[in-house]
């Protein structure tokens, strides 16, 4: 039986991940996405030509089509990605870039033609029961708890391996750290992408500690097999991520009906509060692969483009 999926937000941050299944693909892509004014978030997505790597800038999404600018372009940088440009650049000095840019550097770009719209890294951190009304149905905690997923971020028109008849969807926001994040230092910008946090149920039922399931015991085995982690193929940086964050509708569809459906104002724990509960377990260890491992790559850096996985509401 072939499953495929749409996920969507609404709300400013509107992006999506492609249809999956074991052997076809299906476009699914809505034909108008509404995007962020320029004075709220910068909006990228990317491209690959041969081997040329190419960083847009989205202004418009309309019936199927992207009106877009080439940031490597514009600002000679040839093959950065988003979190590098920005990074080097900053926030006002490419929406000025953006603002002041020629009509005739401005192109039109179908949907289908984007990739993995920046570069990730694939020890993820992610956070499970994080919506109550989710708690409620899963009956097995009511408080949120933080886990490791460690799978390499996969594009949004990838297929997702059905291995087994327990695969289980889950859409979420995830936040992106643009630099190092320290504990003493608070980020001034977070990237934010849409992502699915597929689960190998049976292999996650068979290692959870059914008495302690905050501990995050058998989530890393349940939750990290190649292909469990594709995700949107926009990459958005507000100006303000914390306000920006709480702005969004969460939507999840498979075989086109409404599965999940929520507001990110409703998770238990804001981006602030992941944080700090990161830094309190920040020393914390599973068994996955007959090695100990962590939810830092090192314990007192959370590295840059690391998935910080929110959390999936009810369904």
């Amino acid at each position: 039986m072939t499953k495929r999926a749409q996920p969507f937000m609404l709300s400013f941050l509107l992006t999506l991940l492609q249809s999956i299944s074991t052997h076809a693909q299906y476009n699914l892509l809505p034909e108008t996405i509404e995007i962020a004014p320029l004075e709220k978030a910068i909006t990228f997505a990317r491209i690959k030509d041969n081997e040329t790597y190419s960083t847009l800038a989205v202004l418009a999404y309309t019936n199927n089509r992207l009106l877009a600018i080439n940031l490597n372009n514009l600002l000679n940088k040839p093959n950065l990605d988003a979190i590098s440009l920005f990074n080097e650049f900053g926030y006002e000095k490419i929406i000025e870039s953006i603002a002041t840019a020629d009509e005739s550097v401005k192109t039109s770009i179908h949907a289908k033609s984007l990739i993995l719209p920046v570069n990730l890294n694939k020890n993820n951190i992610a956070a499970g029961t994080n919506y109550k009304a989710h708690a409620q149905e899963t009956d097995i905690t009511k408080t949120p708890f933080l886990f490791s997923k460690r799978v390499q971020p996969s594009s949004p028109y990838s297929q997702v391996p059905l291995t087994t008849p327990a695969l289980d969807w889950e859409v979420e926001l995830a936040f992106v750290p643009l630099k190092d994040i320290t504990e003493s230092v608070q980020p001034n910008y977070i990237g934010l992408i849409l992502s699915n946090d597929f689960s190998n149920r049976k292999i996650l039922m068979h290692n959870v500690d059914i008495n302690n399931v905050e501990s995050g015991k058998g989530f890393v085995q349940g939750k990290s097999a190649p292909g469990l982690l594709p995700v949107g193929n926009l990459f958005v940086i507000p100006k303000d991520y914390r306000s920006f964050s709480k702005s969004i509708q969460l939507r999840l569809n498979v075989n086109d009906q409404p599965k999940q459906q929520t507001f990110s104002q409703q998770m238990i724990w804001d981006i602030d509060e992941i944080l700090s509960e990161i830094w309190k377990a920040k020393y914390r260890k599973w068994e996955y692969k007959n090695k100990s491992i962590g939810l830092l790559d090192q314990p007192n850096i959370i590295s840059s483009r690391t998935l910080i996985l929110s959390g999936t509401p009810e369904g």
